[in-house]
């Protein structure tokens, strides 16, 4: 009886808190989804001075409800909600996706920053090429990064979190088109009845989540059914992907002994530029290791293909992280690697990265057990398929609003995305152009010249996608110019002038910046013959030539770096040498100086030739600059033009390029044959 009291008394509580501030409240912008784009989202358009409601689903279990004041900002927050969740693999970065965390930093986003606090282990990938495609990736706490960000937050002003499930949208006719002026929530066990009849007001709804369209969802999340006619009835064309994720393991039931141990790096690199360090000391890190499929776990899973819920289906998945089946099927007699991951420093779950599959229970089993190191391992949960509909993004705008409904933005996995850091890009740009959008000013737009959300973007709305979409540093035209260590030069500033970056980091960037290029002056003005710089810092992999070089020049040379400079210039270089960051940024600028005025010409080539026409008899399986995938593509297509070929998805930027000087090639060799 006294359990039923207190519930009772929470309830009305949550009733009495719900009314009052659904009636007193209307908000420039909602937002649907407390996940990575939801919570970008929100925090961007509160920074920018929107009034901001960012409604999160209601699960199962529901925690104490707090009633918190802040900077006169109203929360309620539940401390089982699933805001901040990392719903799939405990890490963050990698390949592409690094460079676009960086990116969200330099717009001052939160997710870097949370990183930078939650994460266990660093690693910086691809460092066997250059600075420009290195992938910064970490390993997190799963539990600590939805904390960190939670309170992250419940801090920020002009942010009220709710609870609770979006049933509809509440839409007004416009002149040419329909017009979004709020959401209406639907009526369950949590949700009471409201003012205006459960209608949360706002001048601006930013979608987040793919399980609101229709449905599917992750496990014990619950599948939204309340959009699907709203959405219907405005004709948004809908397409269906699927994803999956590995069984989890209990670390304690897996041998060490026989696996491979991945150390961190010495030096961690933190995401977020406004920090040095990362809060874990290098040497807390923790392990990951790494061991392999074999034969046997191959045969365990193709005896079992039919049983794979993703193999019988015909819906799309992702190519560039496909399930344990798509392996064995696609590349048949190849052992593939799976690194174990611990979720947590208190956690003995371990995340086996590499063995995404839908097969029933007890096969997964006996593939696990089939594995080194893991012939005792237990299962704490099965792996699991998800399927999810998604919009096609074709009918966005680059701002992220929807061409069929006036401010009505989409973000993150509802149109097409897979992945944190993609979700997280697209919703801190739905998140200002939505705030933007109230305003009445014109919205952030990033290029592909501006960075990797660029590229996201334009992929998505100009060719949208029939799979689940990843960033890859291929995709980029501009990638030698697009590195991560230099995403504050490119994009601090833009975010400034919209109101997205405060002032105090905004003189924290220019101040550096003004640091910055002061040393690439210095460099620049030391000029001298290639000789004279061998005879005058000793440089062993200098030729011996009259040639006359800059400071900024020299370090194009591999073989040369500041060290080497510095030893004969102690005084114009010492701000440099004292300061290890500095040195590093530009040592990298000198690294790529010839490399990214070559390739800006090659770009500007490119679409100077669009229209340049394409041999019919061209064999594309012969091209050895073309991966499997593209000469796959392109055989299959056919395309006409070099800029019919630049529209395929998934051919890259380099192998346009390629493809552009091959073809210039190929018909001056044929010109030549005709006239002999």
């Amino acid at each position: 009886m006294a359990y039923e009291i207190r519930n009772l008394q929470k309830l009305r509580f949550i009733e009495k808190f719900r009314y009052r501030l659904c009636h007193d409240l209307a908000y420039d912008v909602i937002v649907v989804g407390g996940g990575h784009a939801g919570t970008e989202c929100a925090a961007a358009a509160a920074r920018n001075g929107s009034r901001v409601a960012l409604i999160t689903h209601d699960l199962t279990k529901i925690g104490r409800p707090i009633y918190q004041k802040s900077k006169a900002v109203i929360f309620l927050y539940y401390k089982n909600c699933d805001m901040g969740e990392m719903s799939c693999n405990p890490s963050f970065g990698g390949i592409g996706k690094g460079h676009l965390i960086r990116e969200i930093d330099a717009l001052d986003g939160l997710c870097g920053r949370i990183c930078d606090t939650s994460g266990i282990q660093y690693k910086v990938l691809n460092k066997r090429k250059g600075p420009a495609v290195w992938g910064l990736r970490a390993q997190m706490d799963r539990n600590l990064y939805r904390v960190n960000m939670q309170k992250e937050i419940l801090n920020t002003p002009n942010l009220s979190v709710l609870q609770g499930s979006v049933a509809d949208l509440i839409l007004l006719p416009g002149m040419n088109k329909r017009i979004v002026e709020g959401v209406q929530l639907a009526i369950n066990f949590y949700t009471y009845k409201l003012a205006d009849g459960n209608i949360v007001k706002g001048r601006s709804v930013v979608l987040t989540t793919g399980n609101t369209i229709v449905h599917g969802g992750r496990i014990n999340e619950v599948a939204s059914v309340g959009l699907a006619k709203t959405i219907e009835d405005l004709k948004f064309n809908i397409g269906r992907l699927k994803t999956g994720t590995p069984p989890r393991l209990d670390g304690k039931t897996i041998d060490y002994s026989k696996l491979v141990p991945q150390y961190g790096d010495e030096k961690p690199i933190p995401f977020s530029f406004i920090n040095r360090t990362v809060k874990i000391k290098p040497d807390e890190q923790s392990l990951c290791f790494l061991t392999l499929t074999n034969p046997l776990t191959h045969s365990i899973v193709t005896k079992n293909l039919h049983l794979s819920q993703h193999v019988r289906e015909e819906i799309r998945g992702p190519r560039y992280c496909p399930s344990i089946e798509s392996k064995v099927i696609r590349f048949n007699g190849r052992n593939h690697q799976i690194f174990l991951e611990p979720e947590g420093l208190n956690s003995s779950v371990i995340y086996p990265n590499g063995i995404s599959c839908t097969l029933p229970e007890d096969v997964q089993i006996s593939m696990v057990r089939s594995i080194d190191g893991l012939k005792d391992a237990e299962l704490v949960q099965p792996g699991y398929g998800v399927e999810y509909d998604y919009i096609d993004p074709r009918q966005l705008k680059p701002s992220l609003e929807t061409r069929k409904v006036s401010r009505l933005f989409l973000a993150g996995q509802i149109n097409g995305t897979t992945g944190y850091e993609e979700a997280a890009a697209q919703g801190i740009i739905a998140g200002i152009n939505s705030s933007l959008k109230v305003k009445g000013m014109p919205p952030l737009i990033l290029d592909r010249a501006d960075g990797y959300i660029g590229v996201l973007i334009d992929d998505l709305t100009t060719r949208g996608t029939s799979e689940p979409y990843r960033m890859f540093t291929s995709r980029a035209e501009f990638r030698l110019r697009l590195r991560p260590d230099n995403a504050d030069l490119r994009l601090t500033e833009k975010a400034y002038k919209v109101g997205l970056v405060n002032e105090q980091r905004f003189k924290k960037m220019t101040k550096f910046k003004a640091t910055f290029n002061k040393a690439i002056s210095m460099l620049k003005e030391l000029r001298f013959s290639e000789s004279g710089w061998k005879e005058r810092c000793n440089l062993s992999g200098v030729r011996h030539s009259g040639e006359f070089k800059s400071g900024l020049e020299m370090l194009i040379n591999s073989r040369v770096n500041l060290s080497d400079i510095s030893k004969s210039f102690p005084a114009e270089l010492s701000n440099i040498m004292e300061d290890d960051y500095l040195r590093s940024r530009v040592e990298i600028e000198g690294n790529y100086l010839n490399a990214i005025e070559r390739q800006d010409k090659d770009v500007s080539e490119l679409r100077r030739l669009e229209h340049m026409t394409l041999p019919d008899n061209l064999d594309y399986t012969k091209l050895g600059f073309l991966d499997e995938e593209e000469k796959d593509k392109l055989s299959t297509v056919v395309p006409q033009t070099l800029g019919s070929a630049s529209r395929i998805d998934g051919i890259s930027a380099s192998s346009l390029v390629q493809l552009l000087k091959f073809v210039k090639k190929y018909k001056e060799t044929k010109i030549l044959e005709r006239n002999l």
